[in-house]
């Protein structure tokens, strides 16, 4: 059971996306400065073991050169691929046992800032089982690009993702039960079930709602249909803390995005968790198999 949470948006893909040294080193400052203080709070709680990791945006780093291991973060691990998938699986499944029927595979889709990542597992008798993964060069700060350059079609957005999705099957998705993690999926939920436009934001609200194909695209044409005509008040009832930015492309592009793949796949539901990766990390290291 999670003891305590807590959470920051630091953007980093965004920065590694524009491959400015400068601005990765202030940007990777301030994290450490928001690491520091998760450690201090953690240790206050008797936490004997810490994990740092980094996902798609530090892979993408290293791989341009704009992170080495070191620096302020001695202890910081960058998770391969498989086994962020394995992360969010148990994340996931872990977060929502009660609701999940262990007679039939698990999809996951984590909706992430530098990538879209699928883990196809089971659950037998308690224990997680990864079957298989992908991962799509489809997270929030791909897709912003792709509608920018579509100068906001969403047709036009919709066959770049569609071709880019096509070019790898993962057939043990088709039908599966489906868990959708990501500030997409959770803030779009939170959407569809607030009463009050002005209640904060809290992706735990929503956990374990079911969200289906038909209201997902729903939602995409609402949103669409805003995007058009009234923006600025489409931009203010979808984040009101912060009306400026672009949580309305996001959205827009995620939720997209999300369909296709539903649709490809012939999955009409599924269920929000607000659990993120770091959880199935937290898990795993308690479990001590990490």
């Amino acid at each position: 059971t999670p003891v305590k949470t807590d959470w920051k948006q630091t953007r980093l893909a965004s920065v590694v996306k524009s491959n400015d040294k400068d601005s990765f080193k202030a940007k990777m400052d301030e994290i450490a400065t928001i690491v520091a203080n998760y450690r201090h709070r953690a240790k206050d709680l008797g936490v004997e073991t810490i994990g740092v990791v980094g996902t798609e945006a530090l892979r993408q780093a290293c791989a341009k050169g704009l992170y080495a291991p070191g620096g302020n973060f001695p202890d910081l691990v960058v998770l391969n691929k498989e086994t962020e998938a394995r992360c969010s699986l148990v994340a996931a499944i872990k977060g929502l046992p009660a609701v999940l029927d262990s007679a039939k595979p698990i999809l996951v889709i984590d909706q992430g800032a530098g990538s879209m990542e699928l883990a196809v597992g089971e659950l037998i008798k308690g224990n997680v089982k990864l079957r298989a993964y992908r991962s799509y060069r489809l997270g929030s700060e791909a897709l912003l690009d792709i509608l920018h350059e579509a100068k906001g079609n969403q047709e036009k957005f919709r066959q770049v993702v569609i071709h880019r999705i096509n070019e790898y099957k993962f057939e043990d998705a088709y039908q599966a039960q489906a868990i959708v993690l990501g500030s997409v999926a959770t803030n779009s939920a939170w959407m569809w079930v607030r009463k009050n436009p002005q209640e904060p934001y809290d992706p735990r609200k929503v956990h374990g709602h079911l969200m289906t194909a038909t209201n997902v695209g729903k939602l995409v044409v609402a949103l669409g249909n805003a995007m058009t005509k009234t923006p600025d008040q489409a931009r203010q009832f979808i984040d009101p803390r912060n009306p400026q930015g672009n949580e309305l492309e996001i959205l827009i592009a995620g939720l997209t995005t999300l369909l296709i793949f539903l649709k490809k796949y012939d999955i009409r539901q599924y269920r929000v968790s607000g659990y993120g990766m770091r959880y199935g990390m937290v898990w795993l290291l308690a479990a001590g198999t990490l």
